[in-house]
């Protein structure tokens, strides 16, 4: 994730496809904000290749904010 004061912009890679997704965010979204929606990108990306691959995923992240958030909730 990257956040400054003129953009906010996150992404998720997949290596064995190789494909990867970004996106630009609004710049007034925080960091934990854009951290959370890397976090959605990844989840639907699983959603989406469980229709045609049953594999076991792994979601890496340096948010700790936004991974004890999650869990506590």
């Amino acid at each position: 994730c990257i956040r400054d004061s003129t953009s906010a912009a996150c992404a998720i890679y997949e290596p064995i496809s190789k494909l990867a997704m970004s996106c630009k965010l609004h710049p007034k979204h925080t960091v934990v904000a854009t951290e959370f929606y890397a976090l959605y990108l990844a989840l639907i990306f699983i959603k989406l290749s469980l229709e045609f691959i049953q594999s076991s995923y792994v979601i890496l992240t340096d948010s700790k904010t936004a991974a004890m958030m999650i869990i506590t909730h």
